[in-house]
């Protein structure tokens, strides 16, 4: 017998077994779950009905109408969010500012409390010098009351005045200066002292005549309007005197101005004071002082003097009330003209009389 040949496909019959069973087996499952469903219900129905209330029509309509009126209240409640929002932050806003004030208002109550109390202190301070016041006036009144007395007892009782002390005083002594001693001289005026540096300021005039370039003649007689003239356009001095050249008799007249204001009294012994630097740098074996006194500076000339004899310097004074500091021809310098304006010698003595004894300066 000839064989069947095998479908290319292959035999479904496995399949259709299997899906028989497995339908099958879930008909018989859905009747068992059927039945327990059933069974389960109406024990249920059967154990709980008694406990579930009843509602009648009526009062589901009722439980409706309220629950659409909550729904609308919690609608507009949601439509007024937006604005509560914004009161609430106004409310944060103001609720901030009032916590601001309430700081100030602490902050102003605690400076009121520091007032009281500063206050206080002072009017317990005032208390006390009230007090010292009072006091004080007491003390005067007794004061006074003292005065009173005294001054009765000096009206009854004249006062006893006694003798002055003895005051020495030392008189002068006049000699001559020592044998080469050059003086020093100080100009006292004005109440202040200026010193005189007598040979440097020769020095300083001869030099400026010298630059001045006046012509002489054959005489040796200078041309005074250029000497005067050069020494109104050029200084000539030191530091204390400005020296003015003027013609007068046909001869060369020199005034000294003062320059700068001089040392006043209460300078006078400071030791940098140009005074102190003076008697510092004199020896007193060779120089000594030549004061020229004004009436207007004897105090400061008394000062000065007695600066001097502690230093154990020698000085003197000469009093003087001329209208110039200091005038001086300083040497015989004549103008163009003076020859014919000279007065004749006088021819010579037949008895040579003796020459008058050399004037020298007196210290005291």
């Amino acid at each position: 017998m000839k064989k069947r040949e095998k479908s290319e496909l292959g035999s479904l019959d496995s399949l259709l077994d299997t899906m028989t069973t497995v339908v099958g087996i879930l008909i018989i499952l859905l009747i068992v779950v059927q039945l327990d469903v059933g069974e389960t219900v109406k024990r249920i129905i059967s154990s709980e009905i008694g406990d579930v209330p009843k509602v009648t029509v009526q009062e589901m309509t009722e439980l409706r109408g309220r629950f659409d009126q909550s729904v609308a209240a919690s609608a507009e409640v949601a439509d007024n969010i937006p604005e509560l929002k914004g009161l609430l932050a106004s409310s944060e806003f103001d609720l901030q500012r009032l916590n601001t004030r309430l700081i100030a208002t602490q902050a102003q109550l605690k400076r009121s409390t520091d007032t009281e109390q500063a206050l206080g202190e002072l009017s317990q301070l005032i208390t006390q010098q009230q007090a010292t016041v009072e006091e004080m006036e007491k003390d005067i009144e007794a004061k006074q009351a003292m005065l009173q007395r005294l001054y009765t007892r000096l009206e009854k009782e004249p006062p006893k005045v006694k003798s002055p002390a003895p005051k020495v005083v030392r008189l002068p002594d006049p000699r001559d200066p020592p044998e080469k001693s050059q003086p020093v001289n100080i100009i006292c005026r004005g109440g202040r002292l200026y010193p005189l540096y007598w040979s440097a300021l020769k020095a300083e005039v001869d030099k400026a005549i010298t630059h001045s370039r006046a012509r002489k003649n054959e005489k040796g007689e200078l041309d005074g309007a250029a000497v005067t003239s050069f020494f109104r356009r050029v200084p000539v001095g030191d530091r204390w005197w400005r020296v003015e050249a003027l013609v007068e008799n046909y001869r060369l007249k020199f005034i000294l101005h003062r320059r700068k204001p001089g040392e006043e009294i209460r300078g006078l012994r400071h030791p940098l004071s140009n005074y102190m630097k003076l008697l510092g740098g004199m020896n007193p074996a060779k120089a000594y002082l030549r004061f020229y006194v004004w009436p207007d500076s004897f105090a400061i000339y008394q000062e000065a003097r007695g600066i001097a004899t502690e230093k154990n310097m020698l000085a003197g004074w000469v009093p003087t009330e001329r209208k110039d500091d200091w005038a001086s021809h300083f040497s015989e310098y004549w103008t163009v003209g003076a020859a014919a304006h000279k007065p004749k010698p006088k021819p010579p003595p037949k008895t040579p009389a003796k020459a008058p004894p050399k004037v020298r300066d007196v210290i005291d």
